[in-house]
């Protein structure tokens, strides 16, 4: 799949029916808003979008380097 565009290859996530949902298409988003654990300028960790998915907030999470 080609992704055009600049920033990081993201996509949404969910929680629903208590598994993680990947959510609509992937976009590039700028490392600022997306969670990752190799985008040093990342918003925050994975672990840290755990924590908010356990709160039913949904998440924009970095699909690189099989991080999804």
């Amino acid at each position: 799949m080609a992704i055009g565009g600049s920033g990081t290859p993201s996509c949404r996530v969910v929680v629903k029916n208590g598994n993680l949902v990947a959510t609509g298409i992937v976009t590039n988003k700028p490392p600022e808003l997306i969670f990752s654990d190799t985008e040093r300028r990342a918003y925050g960790t994975l672990a840290q979008a755990c924590d908010r998915l356990a709160l039913k907030q949904p998440n924009q999470v970095d699909m690189t380097c099989g991080q999804s």
